[in-house]
């Protein structure tokens, strides 16, 4: 449910806990780090592979694989559908 909504409206503005698989725990540590913004976590996915960002993922926020794999399914499916992701291409 929640990553249907984030799917259905852009993400510019938009907090980082709104992303699918990412809660309040993992939201405050993401901000910690500097991904206050969806934006910023989408940059991520675009420039790393998904193995890459799964392990930047369990390492920055410490959460699990489930919410590592959810929160990349989630911003992936996003850029995709919406096509408002503004970063450089995958390497």
């Amino acid at each position: 449910m929640k990553a249907q909504r984030f799917i259905c409206n852009k993400m510019a503005g938009k907090n980082v806990r709104a992303v699918g698989g990412i809660n309040g725990a993992l939201g405050r540590r993401l901000e910690k780090a500097g991904f206050g913004c969806a934006d910023k976590l989408s940059c991520k996915v675009k420039k790393m592979t998904k193995r890459n960002f799964m392990r930047y993922m369990l390492k920055t926020a410490g959460g699990n694989v489930r919410h590592a794999m959810d929160s990349y399914v989630s911003v992936t499916n996003h850029c995709r559908q919406v096509k408002d992701c503004k970063c450089g291409r995958r390497r």
